[in-house]
């Protein structure tokens, strides 16, 4: 699977979530994280073109956790 094939899936994905449901920030989410993977596809390639998965699972997870740990403490 290509980076170009999967920042498009995702864009993709943001698109069909605002048709189907009205969402916005589908859209806005889709095409920022499509756009950033293809902006930073040389980080997550390595040299054979192949898609590390690992690097991008890594960030997402971080910033998940983040979130998650900003809303505890601000509800708390």
């Amino acid at each position: 699977m290509t980076v170009a094939f999967l920042s498009q899936t995702v864009a993709l994905g943001g698109i069909i979530g605002l048709v189907k449901a009205g969402s916005t920030v589908s859209l806005a989410a889709g095409l920022t994280f499509g756009s950033l993977a293809q902006k930073f596809q040389k980080c997550w390639s390595s040299f054979d073109g192949k898609f590390m998965p690992a690097g991008l699972v890594t960030i997402l997870s971080l910033l998940s956790a983040a979130r998650y740990g900003y809303i505890y403490y601000d509800t708390s």
